[in-house]
């Protein structure tokens, strides 16, 4: 307790995130995991550490919101934000990059262009 009898706020960011389904929203999901991972990254490490490179931005924020770390508890999804979370998963418990990459594969996989059918034209019968 502090001295106005209110408990201390604690200075770490926890976060649980939740994926849907959908290969439009895969894009944009994998987009999202992304920039919370560059947000993981950008708390603070020891004091000898160097900000890595990209992560100003959400020092800055996490600075401004008094937190001076991020944990990521629950990762869930189904379908294609099912994958996104075991690639952040991945990330997070034994240190694959998650970067643009997973944008780049999302980009080809969820091409709509890809996705759609080749139309065949119609037989006619006799």
């Amino acid at each position: 307790m502090n001295a106005t009898g209110q408990g201390a706020r604690s200075s770490e960011l926890r976060l649980a995130l939740a994926m849907r389904g959908g290969v439009s929203l895969a894009v944009w999901m994998g987009g999202a995991c992304c920039e919370t991972a560059a947000l993981r990254r950008a708390a603070p490490r020891p004091a000898d550490a160097e900000p890595e490179p990209g992560t100003s931005l959400y020092r800055a924020l996490l600075d401004a919101c008094g937190y001076d770390d991020v944990d990521i508890d629950v990762v869930v999804g189904t379908s294609a934000g099912g994958l996104n979370g075991v690639l952040l998963a991945c990330h997070l418990v034994y240190g694959m990059p998650f970067d643009t990459g997973v944008r780049d594969v999302w980009l080809r996989l969820g091409d709509l262009e890809g996705l759609l059918r080749r139309s065949t034209s119609p037989t006619r019968r006799r």
